[in-house]
């Protein structure tokens, strides 16, 4: 799970208080990042140490812990989105296609390549 950092063109075009905003909301993306970290430790260590359990409370912890990781995931990805929507009032007309919901995350917040998708 990345925490995408917003395209240098695009933060040039916010506003002060929409770039502290949008480092709230990526704060809170960093502490789900944490979280699954910590979790995959967790479901790790429990099944290292369940090796007298059944093998089906074995699976079902491990399911836990994947279904937790992927819940994790899900939100990170649904603050992406958020971030792009608090972001596009801010932006020129050429830019606001990379609001787009099929645009997948990548190390930036609108894509890796702002000519190719503008």
């Amino acid at each position: 799970m990345i925490i995408p950092w917003v395209n240098p063109d695009i933060r040039a075009q916010m506003k002060s208080h929409k770039k502290r905003t949008d480092l709230r909301i990526s704060n809170i993306q960093q502490s789900l990042q944490k979280a699954t970290t910590a979790t995959l430790r967790a479901g790790d260590e429990i099944l290292k140490i369940s090796t007298g359990l059944p093998d089906s409370v074995k699976k079902a912890l491990a399911t836990h812990s994947i279904d937790t990781v992927a819940l994790l995931g899900h939100a990170a990805n649904e603050l992406s989105l958020l971030r792009r929507e608090q972001i596009k009032p801010t932006l020129k007309p050429e830019y606001y296609p990379l609001c787009n919901t099929e645009i997948p995350n990548a190390q930036l917040l609108f894509g890796d390549d702002l000519a190719k998708r503008a």
